[in-house]
């Protein structure tokens, strides 16, 4: 009985991770769809050269992608560690544009 009811859990708590990470992979791939369906409007307004403000609307969209791909990345963090872990997933997602 005992080991029946240690696969469950094992069984379970895999289950649950999946679907954790099936969850995380829909919230970045809607947030990854947004930010494309964004850029390339406003590259398409912009044209081949873009205006300092249009410059300025692509790393307001870069900002905005970048919170949600934080947010996806916080489902399950609380207090002090969701903290630390959105200003690094946060810093991290910049960078990683500026270097697009």
């Amino acid at each position: 009985m005992k080991r029946t009811v240690i696969c469950a859990f094992v069984v379970l708590s895999g289950a649950s991770i999946g679907y954790a990470d099936d969850q995380q992979t829909a919230c970045l791939s809607s947030a990854l769809d947004t930010h494309l369906a964004a850029t390339t409007k406003l590259f398409d307004a912009a044209g081949p050269l873009m205006s300092p403000d249009a410059q300025m609307t692509r790393r307001r969209l870069d900002e905005k992608y970048c919170l949600a791909v934080t947010e996806c990345g916080l489902t399950d963090q609380t207090g002090d560690a969701r903290a630390m872990m959105a200003s690094a997933l946060f810093s991290s997602c910049l960078k990683k544009k500026d270097t697009e």
